[in-house]
């Protein structure tokens, strides 16, 4: 709305410039160091692995047949939010360095091609800026979508998966395959998947 302010996040509390440097190369590390069509994560029980496409939509998941055997049903939901996580996360370290790839700047030694790109670059910014005040706050979409079978209730805020939870009182006795379906379903249901 005109008039309202709007102020940026503090981002202290993820570290100086140096750890996160760090944390990115390792990220970009774990992620390849060509882009991909798919991010693939996996847990350390080696029971649940997910794929992930370049824009962080689920792909692909698989289950072992017997999972439940390595993992306790009752860190199911906990681990699966954490390999996907993982997984979104390789894919965007990807996209992000691949954008910083494509944007670097002119040449050394250049002045007026670097005047000329920093000034497009603080146009760029600026009409980004002016589009953000303009625009209206978003609406309060945060919504929870329960499984067919009722296994996993998937958490979404803003069109972004933000936690999962299950029923670990009968994930147990659910088969790898019939699981593996209602999970994929319910990402599909909230618009996270490569299907939809």
């Amino acid at each position: 709305m005109s008039g309202d302010s709007y102020a940026l996040v503090d981002l202290e509390v993820l570290g100086d410039d140096d750890t996160l440097r760090e944390q990115a190369e390792a990220a970009r590390e774990a992620a390849g160091d060509e882009p991909s069509d798919t991010y693939r994560a996996d847990d350390p029980t080696r029971s649940i692995e997910v794929t992930v496409d370049r824009d962080g939509r689920l792909a692909d998941l698989r289950l072992a047949e017997w999972w439940s055997d390595r993992l306790d049903p009752e860190r199911f939901a906990e681990t699966l939010f954490a390999v996907y996580t993982a997984a979104v996360g390789k894919a965007l370290v990807m996209a992000l360095s691949t954008r910083d790839d494509e944007r670097d700047g002119p040449a050394p030694g250049k002045p007026e091609q670097s005047l000329a790109w920093i000034n497009a670059t603080l146009a760029e910014n600026d009409a980004k800026l002016l589009a953000m005040r303009r625009a209206e706050p978003p609406a309060d979409d945060e919504f929870a979508l329960r499984s067919e079978h009722g296994y996993v209730t998937l958490h979404v805020r803003g069109g972004i998966a933000t936690g999962l939870t299950a029923n670990a009182a009968v994930l147990g006795y659910a088969k790898a395959d019939v699981l593996r379906a209602d999970v994929l379903a319910v990402f599909t249901d909230a618009g996270l998947t490569t299907e939809d």
